[in-house]
């Protein structure tokens, strides 16, 4: 609750938070809370605001919608979803529905298709569903809004073809069989996410 620890964060090199995780707390409510239907409090605005001034990336995963729209309607620079997925292709509460992930690119921020099963398939899953969800945003609103938030360290289960960071090159290499330009590959492999960090923090 006080703003002058987002500040000693900074001097100390942090250069992102994620808002919430699941739950509730000072700045906003937690995506798990959402039947209550609260957003950003007043410090959440405020954290919001500092951070846009010294140039921090604000990430909205694990926030309630209401927050998400009210970070957004409130931020000055690009936000980012680290690690998320599209809610049409798996109806879970932490994936994004069409509108926010367009609202997402209208606002030039980039969202982190990540690999934790639960957010990928009701079966199970594998590298073809993170295919599948890239393919999706990259359809929606464009290759450009789109990278990979894997989430290796906040999941006990990883999908096949993808049981550790050595498998990632398969991920670019799938997306040129699916016909994806190398320009694009290299977007959303990294650049995506290159250019908001770089907007963001040097701006």
């Amino acid at each position: 609750g006080d703003i002058n620890i987002l500040r000693l964060l900074y001097r100390l090199g942090v250069r992102s938070i994620c808002l919430t995780w699941n739950n509730r707390n000072e700045i906003a409510d937690g995506v798990l809370d959402c039947c209550s239907g609260g957003g950003l409090t007043n410090f959440g605005l405020e954290v919001v605001k500092e951070m846009n001034r010294l140039g921090m990336v604000v990430d909205l995963s694990h926030i309630s919608e209401r927050g998400f729209w009210s970070a957004l309607e409130n931020a000055q620079a690009p936000l980012m979803v680290s690690h998320a997925n599209c809610r049409k292709l798996q109806n879970h509460e932490r994936n994004l529905s069409d509108d926010q992930i367009k609202a997402l690119a209208q606002k030039n921020g980039v969202m982190g298709i990540t690999f934790v099963p639960d957010f990928l398939s009701e079966d199970q899953a594998g590298i073809e569903d993170v295919l599948k969800h890239i393919d999706y945003v990259s359809s929606l609103v464009g290759p450009e809004y789109v990278g990979l938030g894997s989430d290796f360290d906040g999941t006990d289960h990883l999908p096949l073809g993808l049981e550790d960071v050595c498998r990632i090159p398969q991920i670019a290499e799938s997306l040129l069989k699916w016909g994806y330009s190398m320009t694009d590959v290299e977007k959303i492999m990294g650049k995506n996410f290159l250019r908001l960090f770089q907007q963001v923090l040097l701006d």
